[in-house]
């Protein structure tokens, strides 16, 4: 029972108790990720090995898919790594699939919502300097198939009802929509963080005056406890020499 309390987002690990709002936000955020796609890949798994799903029912396509599950199967299980440790095989997965579905699908495969959701991933679990790192990555990786299909050095395997990919109109539609999505999206992650960051940063200045506050309270009520028991003192020695 514990362990499966364990695997949800909200319950929060005991190394990461101790550290600032926002990294709990982000290990519970990867959490809830990892918990996703690990169904997902069981579901791919079990369909696989069962038949209904020819592609990966070939040898190959089972490896593959093992290959990329376990590492998954594994952070999502084990808590206590890194946060850095445990996005390397999320972030592969969704770059590996961005690729697969560039190569056998062509512009119309989706990958550019994969590549997508592999920049904010990398904005909201690492931050900024790693958000920049993804978004060049998918720049390239973009560019790269538009110059390989423009010059038909890599054909479409399954060409989908999208455009043709061998258009380089197509592409340029594409990359601007993706730009476009890609810097508002990436905006406002950026700002929610710094918003984040900043409430965090208010939040434990106020707990830090509120903690100065109550020192100096406690060290006046400190005092003047004092000064009664001094004044009682002299009462009472008064009222002894008075008798």
């Amino acid at each position: 029972m514990n362990f499966f309390k364990n695997l949800l987002p909200s319950t929060t690990p005991p190394h990461v108790r101790d550290k600032s709002e926002q990294e709990i936000a982000r290990e519970s955020l990867l959490q809830s990720v990892l918990l996703t796609v690990s169904v997902i890949l069981l579901i791919s798994i079990t369909l696989s090995f069962s038949g209904f799903i020819s592609a990966l029912g070939r040898s190959n396509g089972r490896f593959f898919i093992l290959a990329i599950a376990i590492p998954i199967f594994v952070v999502t299980v084990i808590r206590k790594l890194p946060i850095f440790i445990r996005t390397v095989p999320l972030m592969f997965f969704i770059m590996f699939f961005a690729i697969s579905a560039f190569i056998f699908f062509g512009i119309g495969g989706g990958s550019t919502t994969l590549l997508l959701t592999f920049v904010l991933l990398a904005g909201s679990l690492q931050g900024r300097k790693h958000q920049r790192i993804a978004m060049l990555m998918a720049i390239v990786v973009i560019a790269a198939f538009a110059w390989m299909f423009g010059q038909g050095i890599l054909p479409e395997r399954f060409p989908t009802s999208a455009p043709d990919s061998r258009d380089m109109n197509s592409w340029l539609i594409a990359i601007t929509l993706f730009a476009t999505t890609l810097a508002i999206t990436s905006t406002t992650i950026t700002n929610l963080v710094s918003g984040l960051q900043e409430a965090a940063s208010k939040q434990a200045l106020l707990a830090k005056e509120l903690a100065e506050e109550k020192n100096l309270l406690e060290i006046r009520i400190q005092e003047r406890t004092q000064n009664l028991e001094r004044r009682s003192a002299q009462l009472r020695a008064v009222a002894d020499i008075s008798r």
